[in-house]
């Protein structure tokens, strides 16, 4: 007896892109995490541990995107929003990711820019 394929719940497909992102919860410090894959209505990043960042809470949201088949010296794609986190989730090898939806699609920003860097923490600290 085999078993049936389970169908895919989401609406929309996933793509495995290079890249890296920088989230700023809305009372929170702003994190930084590498892109784990990427679709039309959201983002799953991956995080430093201990990241604060509550299911329901909004966000802003800065992506810088490689497009495939482009060399390391191309310049990354820049996207930017306003999201909210869906899940927060910690995996068996102690990292975290974030799943974010996007409120409305992304707005293009500067392709050109240098790649952000990291400031001192603003906001809030997580509790202990």
């Amino acid at each position: 007896m085999g078993f049936a394929p389970v169908p895919d719940r989401r609406a929309d497909r996933r793509h495995a892109l290079l890249g890296h992102a920088r989230v700023h919860v809305d009372g929170a410090a702003e994190t930084f995490g590498g892109i784990v894959d990427v679709s039309a209505r959201g983002v799953r990043v991956r995080v430093r541990p201990s990241t604060c960042a509550e299911v329901g809470a909004a966000c802003l949201v800065h992506l810088a995107v490689m497009l495939p088949g482009t060399g390391p010296e191309a310049p990354a794609v820049r996207l930017h929003g306003r999201a909210v986190v869906v899940r927060h989730t910690v995996r068996d090898d102690r990292t975290e990711e974030l799943a974010l939806r996007f409120e409305l699609p992304l707005q293009v920003g500067d392709a050109f820019a240098s790649a952000p860097t990291e400031p001192a923490s603003s906001g809030t600290p997580c509790p202990a």
